[in-house]
């Protein structure tokens, strides 16, 4: 016999208070450029209930290093873009449930070996770096900050 599932109504909730349906698609109310569909969001919400919601880590990280967030997930090599979307990866990977690639098609179409680099590149930089130790200090304590307040 086949189990049914039902569905998640903390999922439903969750998603009417941060997207809106138009055209086939969803909508983020504060960021209508991006497009998703019911089984990506679902991904993101299952990762937001294991840790902090990925679009908060982006806020985070964007503000901290005073970056426009739609900057995040620009194709640039910019050092402060390459720096903060490291940044990101690093923390998606530890607060959320996202697997590499999916960390990586979240942040711009990258692929899991980006990720991977990326993290060890944070960590590297974390303990052969006393500026970006600092940097990385601050946030690590603003995510954790967040990750306690977190109301689902």
């Amino acid at each position: 016999m086949k189990e049914t599932v039902l569905p998640d109504l903390r999922f439903a909730e969750w998603l009417g208070e941060n997207y809106t349906r138009k055209n086939g698609g969803w909508y983020h109310k504060h960021d209508p450029a991006t497009h998703r569909t019911t089984a990506e969001l679902y991904v993101l919400f299952k990762a937001g209930l294991q840790g902090i919601e990925s679009r908060l880590i982006d806020i985070i990280v964007c503000e901290y290093l005073n970056l426009p967030y739609y900057r995040l997930r620009q194709r640039s090599r910019k050092k402060e873009v390459v720096r903060a979307r490291q940044l990101a990866m690093y923390f998606y990977d530890r607060e959320t449930a996202l697997t590499l690639e999916e960390i990586g098609a979240e942040l711009g179409g990258f692929d899991r070996a980006t990720v991977l680099h990326a993290k060890k590149t944070v960590e590297n930089d974390r303990e052969t770096n006393l500026h970006f130790r600092k940097i990385f200090n601050d946030i690590e304590n603003i995510v954790n900050a967040q990750k306690f307040n977190k109301k689902l």
